[in-house]
């Protein structure tokens, strides 16, 4: 059995990859299950505890930690070993895919001093920033087609340039103000500047300065003047500029339609908006994240992969497939339907040339820079579902409608510190001094 999830489109790139296995592989029997993601990942957690996973399966990369050390998938590095695929301590392995992929999905275990790999990666990408060009023309922006130009600047005609390649978060900010209308004079605002979900605000908390764990991942950084200036400027996003929409504004539209729509003007999302958005007849292409005061910018990689059930009465079988899939011949497909970039870097042409999912003038390069350049690794460790609801807590007191309830940036970072012990235990401050000056905010707002 092997299991996935998706939507239609995700369905119809899982035929065509599991009858192009099938002519390769017709020794091999195989069922196939496919489900929406909302309830995929409820189901397979549900399988897992209960040791009735599928003997193929998918998992984000954001669970993995928790799932190696559950005992609950095989380690897979002796079927790439025996492949001749593994090199000194995996980095063949890890050399034929883009950075982190790889690494997401294994470990180095130090009670041997060797690496092991538990999953293999799919497809991902990294976040850009996607812009609604009729929103742009409305507002006199374009995206400026002189390299040498400065990151944003006013033409003689009114027009506004932006070059994305050197543009800085003053210059980003200004665009999406300008970008930000009420379009039939009734006092509420109808186009948006930008919308960036709470998970993706990370890529912001980076180029701010701000970090959430040291390199380790195993402490936290989640305090300090950085910090506070990220959870500042996301209010004031939400309230003071209103550049973008409070949940409540958005509504019952999720991202992808509120951009298609003309609600949103610049999105930050990832490459697997780009099958939804290419089947739409919305005019869009894609911008570089603007840099921050060091000059740096950042945006997050994030990896969909497979592991193979530690109970799996078929493991041989379920490590063929997971081979096919990871291979230049199943990778095709998916660059194909430009699901997301696929993980192997040898099929960066087919994700470029693009077919059934090809988009309209969008420069896919840019997701190759942003991974080759400035994307990092999310900070995942083995507490990280703790953590998201934790971080959530802090987003979302920011923005509340509710006076009483909202709080400051300190007050937030208070919370995250003191409110649940576990998770300051399972990881803390890297400066315990630091994060001790919060306490008093804590002890006055509790």
């Amino acid at each position: 059995m092997v299991a996935h999830w998706g939507g239609y489109q995700d369905y119809q790139m899982w035929k065509e990859i599991f009858a192009a296995f099938r002519l390769k592989h017709p020794e091999i029997d195989f069922e196939s299950r496919h489900m929406p993601s909302t309830r995929y990942h409820q189901k397979i957690q549900q399988q897992i505890v209960s040791d009735t996973a599928p003997d193929l399966f998918m998992m984000e990369n954001e669970t993995f930690p928790k799932l190696i050390i559950s005992g609950k998938i095989e380690n897979i590095s002796p079927f790439v070993k025996a492949m001749g695929r593994w090199g000194e301590d995996g980095e063949d392995l890890k050399n034929q895919y883009w950075n982190t992929a790889i690494r997401d999905f294994g470990e180095f275990n130090s009670a041997i001093g060797e690496w092991e790999q538990w999953g293999m990666p799919l497809y991902g990408g990294c976040n850009l920033l996607f812009y609604n060009k009729a929103n742009w023309s409305r507002a006199r922006i374009r995206v400026s087609e002189h390299p040498d130009s400065p990151g944003l600047r006013k033409s003689n005609s009114g027009w506004w340039h932006v070059n994305d390649e050197k543009w800085n978060m003053e210059e980003f900010i200004a665009v999406c103000k300008r970008l930000t209308m009420d379009l039939d004079g009734d006092g509420r605002i109808d186009q948006y500047g930008l919308f960036v979900p709470q998970k993706h605000w990370q890529t912001f908390h980076w180029i701010l300065g701000a970090s959430f764990l040291d390199e380790t991942y195993t402490r936290s950084t989640f305090y300090g003047p950085e910090c506070e200036a990220s959870l500042g400027l996301w209010q004031d996003f939400h309230l003071k500029n209103k550049v973008m929409p409070t949940p409540s504004a958005l509504s019952a539209l999720n991202t992808n339609t509120g951009f298609f729509t003309g609600m949103i003007s610049i999105l930050n999302t990832n490459t697997s908006a780009l099958m939804f958005l290419n089947s739409t007849d919305v005019d869009y292409d894609t911008l570089h994240l603007p840099r921050g005061n060091s000059g740096r910018r950042y945006t997050r990689f994030f990896w969909e992969g497979m592991a193979i059930s530690s109970l799996s009465q078929k493991k041989a079988e379920a490590w063929i497939m997971l081979d096919f899939l990871t291979s230049i011949d199943a990778q095709k497909i998916i660059a194909d339907y430009q699901m997301s970039l696929p993980s192997l870097i040898a099929s960066e042409p087919y994700f470029l040339r693009g077919g059934k999912g090809q988009a309209r003038d969008v420069d896919l390069h840019k997701f190759i820079e942003a991974a080759e350049s400035y994307a990092r690794r999310q900070p995942i460790s083995l507490h990280w579902g703790p953590m998201l609801r934790a971080l959530t807590k802090c987003w979302e007191s920011l923005i509340s409608q509710n006076e009483e309830f909202r709080m400051t940036p300190r007050q937030a970072i208070a919370r995250y510190l003191f409110e649940s012990p576990d998770l300051s235990e399972k990881l803390p401050p890297i400066d315990p001094a630091a994060a001790e000056e919060y306490r008093p905010v804590w002890e006055a707002i509790r």
